[in-house]
């Protein structure tokens, strides 16, 4: 478990939102193997490497021209004096200089004018250039990864995709620099950040994050080496597949994909375990249609891509569904069973309270008072000692207690329907 406490105390200067974002957000982090302190270590050794100390998510270009100089060498034909022309333009002219131009294209895929400026270091792993914010999902909208929680996620995505564990594990932090960075810029300040991250996280215990009940804690993995057919089953809206195991991913993950589904509204996928049932499919299914996804009823790889970038949203409920009644149930032909004997129950409830009044004082004992009466028949003859009036009054009171726990249950039943926890 990450605590605020261990955050401040590796980096004081953490911005609020940045901090929160990681707790809300540290399942996905275990979820991908950050899970043993020289890990941990690691991991927010590079992260506060790359966003100067857990305070950005957007690389700042504000350079003053030996800096640059010092930065980039000579990219792009940079020189001293076009170093200090493109610090007096500002940022913008910086970042499209020096992650544009031939040198841009070729090793970033930047082919567009302000493609440097928008497509430089977003999240706090540095996403930079075109085509890795292609990767990462981001190309149509790049401000979307500087937001706090997503550039966590993806932070944890590119250290999964990267193998990042390994090099940690066998203590190669050179490579590891390398890997992120592309070569040992910053390998210096990573070696501070681990040095401090060694002390706050001392404590660290691995295992104990807990999915948060209003967040989208998914676990992050990198498909992209699969093929299609190794992860989806079926075809758009055709054919369900068969339910099974989901052989691509490992156990502890899909129980995570259930939990936060099922806290968001799809309570199709019922018990959490690691067999792919066909409530699994049918839950799946639902997310799918509901957010324009392929309906293949798996975790592929289009969905859980779409998952990692805009997490689990609440599902949205049909206003037929959010208003329902039993009067629209029962017109629509869905009442659901629970609420249909619910219901029969509060009728005879009633009827039994009623008739209690009346039947009872005419015939002396109400041999058809049904539940009512079954509840009293142990003690009729004790009641009767006290005569017909107390066995009315008996009666009466427990017809009334049935009708109250039936109309519970109706309402129940309903409410179930409305949320959508009732799935038939």
């Amino acid at each position: 478990m990450i605590t605020r406490a261990q955050i401040k105390k590796f980096a004081p200067k953490a911005k609020p939102e940045i901090v929160q974002a990681i707790l809300d957000n540290w399942y996905y982090a275990e979820a991908n193997g950050i899970n043993t302190r020289a890990r941990v270590i690691a991991f927010f050794g590079e992260i506060a490497t790359e966003s100067a100390g857990l305070t950005k998510t957007a690389e700042s270009m504000a350079y003053s021209a030996p800096r640059l100089v010092q930065v980039f060498g000579t990219r792009n034909g940079l020189t001293p004096a076009k170093a200090a022309a493109l610090v007096k333009q500002g940022q913008k002219a910086i970042a499209n200089f020096v992650y544009g131009g031939a040198w841009g294209k070729k090793n970033l895929g930047n082919t567009e004018p302000n493609d440097g400026w928008d497509m430089r270091g977003g999240g706090l792993m540095q996403t930079t250039g075109r085509t890795n914010y292609r990767k990462m999902g981001f190309e149509d909208n790049p401000e979307a990864l500087r937001e706090p929680a997503t550039a966590f996620r993806t932070a944890v995505r590119e250290w999964a995709n990267r193998n990042c564990n390994t090099f940690v594990d066998r203590k190669d932090y050179r490579g590891l620099r390398k890997v992120i960075n592309g070569g040992t810029n910053g390998l210096a300040d990573a070696q501070t950040w681990r040095g401090a991250a060694t002390f706050a996280f001392e404590d660290y215990v691995p295992g104990k994050a807990k999915t948060p009940a209003t967040r989208a804690p998914v676990p992050v993995l990198d498909l992209s080496s699969q093929e299609p057919a190794d992860v989806i089953a079926v075809e758009e809206a055709r054919t369900a597949p068969e339910p099974g195991a989901i052989p691509t991913l490992p156990d502890f993950v899909v129980n995570a994909l259930k939990t936060e589904m099922k806290a968001k509204g799809y309570y199709e996928f019922g018990n959490i375990e690691p067999e792919w049932g066909g409530r699994s499919i049918a839950g799946m299914t639902a997310f799918q249609f509901d957010n324009g996804l392929p309906r293949s009823g798996l975790p592929d790889k289009e969905t859980m891509d779409w998952i990692n970038t805009h997490g689990v949203p609440e599902r949205k409920i049909a206003p037929e569904r959010a208003n329902a009644t039993v009067a629209s149930l029962k017109e629509a032909g869905t009442l659901p069973p629970a609420a249909e004997a619910a219901g029969k129950s509060k009728f005879w409830g009633a009827v039994q309270g009623f008739g209690a009044l009346i039947s009872a004082a005419i015939i002396g004992i109400a041999d058809q008072l049904g539940v009512a009466w079954d509840m009293v028949s142990d003690y009729k003859a004790e009641i009767l000692s006290y005569g017909v009036p107390a066995l009315l009054g008996a009666v009466t009171i427990l017809a009334g207690f049935q009708y109250y726990q039936a109309n519970r249950a109706e309402k129940k039943a309903i409410d179930a329907v409305r949320s959508g926890a009732d799935t038939a």
